[in-house]
């Protein structure tokens, strides 16, 4: 229909209480459908009453949301006059933190329980804030607590104007950050002791990034630190330098580098290896690991007095294993355990068996082969009352540290005797304290039937004399003393 109409109602705007307005629809054309809507707030007494009564509402329900987020809210917030420092207002939060109570703090300013040390920063800041050249800042700080121990916050500031009380206040919104701050504390300390170890440490380190071309391939390195001692090692400061432009280097030296950097890369696992630097005449122990993609840590420890001893130590050995195997005696030396730790070649041929049978036995698992091929060892008898009860000749030289020196029989399998001299001996270690024993043993089974022969031919001799009735005399001719048979005599 045609004409005009008035129609009173509620609506709701953004960011605004419920509003009564007055709605007036005009339809301008039918064919068109079209309708003009012109809207106005009712300003009928009625209305307003009702209009502030929803704002009276509102008013409240917004101030108890707002008082549950203060004292809800994960941080620390009080409300703080700008101009006395006096703190009007806490939260539980807040208070928990600070470790005195919401009533405790009313009475007290916030340089009172603030570390002395932080006034100055905190000071500038207000005095920005107050002058409105910044609408708010951020400072890490300490608060003293009740028994003297610190808490350390991240707090934030920002200005507050409470038009009611006409006076400038401003809001201060704590988190404690005590933890984390021991955190960066011990991070800080770590790095420091690291930077000192770095600098000053007997051991060599370079930080290394590798250099690739434009076909990515690992061409070149630079170096990214190095410490004094590797400074000191080369002789030049060689940060910020690739390899391959410092004369200290040489080209299949940069490669061989690359090479063990890609390798560390592929496996995923430090290596450490002893590298000789032909450029000083020294000797390195090395280890290199990947600290990140394409960056490699490289530590060297000097060790060319180690390497210099092990390498006379390894000739001395040579030499005495080149001396033993060439002695006609068989050769053995046995740790504390007892056990063989060197046998030369004619111990070998002595027992008949290999090397790596006898090494790590005892002579009594030795004892039970040699039985098992029907081979058998006697011992001559030594000082039997200096041997405690069950001990052997390696424990009495272990116990004592005197040497030994007596015969053995051994009996081979076709029931023939060989005889053997043996000398053994302690063995001391670079502590002057013994750690095994040693002993060397010579055929004298020639020696030993030369003698039987000789008693054997003796008594054939001195029977004969008997039969015959015969005796000898001898006479030294430089004294002219003679000496007769005793039967004679």
């Amino acid at each position: 229909q045609y004409g005009k109409q008035f129609i009173s109602s509620q609506i709701s705007l953004p960011n605004a209480s419920p509003t009564h307005v007055k709605v007036r629809l005009t339809v301008i054309s039918e064919e068109e459908k079209c309708i003009l809507v012109q809207v106005a707030i009712d300003q009928s007494p009625g209305l307003i009453q009702a209009n502030n009564r929803l704002s009276e509402t509102s008013t409240q329900n917004t101030q108890q949301l707002i008082h549950r987020i203060f004292e809800q809210s994960p941080i620390g917030i009080a409300l703080i006059n700008s101009k006395s420092g006096k703190i009007l207002e806490v939260n539980d939060k807040f208070s928990a933190i600070i470790g005195r109570s919401p009533q405790a703090l009313k009475h007290i300013d916030w340089m009172t329980i603030a570390d002395p040390e932080d006034f100055e920063e905190d000071f500038r800041n207000m005095l920005k804030l107050s002058n409105n050249e910044i609408s708010n800042y951020r400072l890490n700080k300490r608060y003293i607590k009740p028994d003297n121990t610190v808490v350390w916050v991240r707090m934030t500031v920002t200005s507050f104007m409470n038009n009611e009380n006409k006076h400038t206040l401003h809001l201060c919104m704590i988190e404690d950050i005590s933890e984390l701050m021991k955190v960066e504390e011990a991070l800080r300390e770590s790095e420091l002791n690291f930077r000192l170890l770095f600098e000053n440490g007997p051991i060599a380190i370079v930080y290394n990034q590798l250099i690739y071309n434009e076909a990515h391939q690992p061409v070149d390195f630079m170096c990214v630190d190095a410490n004094k001692t590797y400074k000191e090692y080369i002789g030049i400061d060689p940060i910020g330098h690739k390899a391959s432009n410092m004369s200290i280097t040489t080209k299949s030296n940069t490669q061989k580098w690359i090479k063990r950097f890609n390798r560390i890369a592929s496996i995923g696992k430090p290596q450490r290896f002893q590298e000789h630097i032909e450029m000083n005449d020294r000797w390195y122990d090395c280890a290199v690991f990947q600290y990140k993609r394409d960056h490699f840590v490289a530590a060297f420890l000097e060790i060319t007095k180690q390497k210099q001893t092990e390498i006379k130590l390894t000739e001395s050995q040579n030499l005495y294993h080149s001396f033993v195997e060439h002695l006609p005696g068989a050769v053995f030396r046995k740790d504390k355990e007892g056990r063989y730790i060197f046998v030369n070649n004619k111990f070998c041929e002595v027992k008949g068996m290999k090397a790596e049978q006898i090494i790590g036995k005892t002579p009594r698992e030795l004892s039970d082969y040699e039985k098992s091929i029907n081979r058998e060892r006697q011992k001559t008898e030594f000082k039997q009352s200096t041997l405690l009860e069950g001990e052997d000749h390696h424990n009495y030289i272990v116990r004592t540290g005197e040497y030994i020196e007596n015969e053995e029989l051994y009996i081979r399998p076709d029931g023939s005797k060989q005889y053997f001299q043996v000398v053994k001996s302690p063995v001391f270690g670079f502590d002057g304290k013994i750690i095994g024993s040693q002993g060397i043993q010579f055929d004298i089974t020639d020696r030993k039937n030369a003698e039987s022969a000789l008693r054997d031919n003796n008594n054939r001799l001195t029977l004969a004399m008997h039969v015959a009735n015969m005796a000898w005399w001898e006479m030294d001719i430089s004294s002219g003393k003679i000496w007769f048979e005793k039967r004679k005599a």
